[in-house]
């Protein structure tokens, strides 16, 4: 392991401490719904802050519940992430999915995440 990450809200700015659930944002409009600073945006300056090389790594990427168990991710779906993903030389992103371990080349994980649509609230 060369880099962990965890989602959170902001840390040196108190006042976006606390997430607000999500906030209210225009069908259509592509971009993360909630507060936090992504898991794999962390774990990529974790890794970059000991002066670690990404270049033709792999990121993994799994789902904790509330009791600190392993839980199935879902479909990859975050722009923000892949495209993190992309800038940082990473070549390969695992997920820890309902199948098993998957493994996507870092642009298929960006192409998917483009194509991922949210389902609608019922």
């Amino acid at each position: 392991m060369i880099g962990r990450g965890f989602n959170s809200p902001p840390r040196n700015n108190p006042e976006y401490r606390t997430c607000l659930n999500e906030y209210e944002i225009p069908a259509g409009f592509r971009h993360d719904k909630t507060c936090c600073i992504h898991a794999e945006q962390r774990a990529i300056e974790d890794a970059k802050s000991r002066n670690e090389s990404l270049n033709n790594s792999r990121i993994y990427f799994l789902a904790i519940d509330g009791n600190g168990k392993w839980t199935k991710a879902s479909d990859l779906k975050c722009t923000i992430c892949s495209r993190a993903v992309l800038d940082a030389g990473i070549t390969e992103f695992a997920l820890y999915a309902t199948e098993g371990v998957k493994v996507y080349d870092a642009a298929e994980f960006n192409e998917r995440s483009y194509q991922y649509k949210t389902p609608p609230k019922s």
